[in-house]
């Protein structure tokens, strides 16, 4: 009996202990409220898990920039070629246009003319004859229809 009582008077004494560590309480910079069985300032493992937490934040932002800049950079990329694209396709418009134009207008010409020369080797001037004349006009409305699609 006695060993009994002793044996429980030795466990209490040894759970008191350990529950009278000390729970220290304290706000940081933030506003935020903190507890710990150390006080603040006494140690500076917390600090430094608080750097390595702030440094692997700061390197995912890190990369998080890259990724949205590379993104933007790549749109930006696409959207030069699309447009260097188009400016592309509206010269290439605008000059068949101007070709259309002049092939019309040299076949109105031709149409009106009843007589066609043309300049020779020498610079002399050389009258077309009817089945020539029937040629060049047929050249001009193979490119009127090529030049005006």
């Amino acid at each position: 009996m006695i060993m009994r009582c002793l044996c429980t008077v030795l466990l209490s004494m040894s759970l008191i202990s350990a529950s009278a560590t000390e729970i220290h309480k304290w706000t940081d910079e933030n506003g935020r409220i903190h507890y710990g069985d150390v006080p603040q300032g006494s140690t500076t493992i917390g600090k430094k898990q608080d750097e390595k937490q702030t440094e692997a934040l700061k390197q995912q932002k890190e990369k998080e920039l890259n990724k949205l800049r590379q993104r933007q950079q790549g749109y930006n990329q696409r959207n030069a070629a699309k447009e260097e694209a188009e400016e592309k396709a509206r010269a290439r418009a605008r000059e068949k246009k101007k070709r259309c134009t002049a092939a019309k207008r040299r076949l109105a010409q031709y149409r009106r003319s009843n007589v066609m020369a043309r300049i020779n080797e020498k610079g002399e001037r050389v009258y077309l004859d009817e089945k020539q004349r029937n040629k060049v006009l047929r050249q001009s409305e193979r490119q009127v229809k090529k030049y005006c699609r």
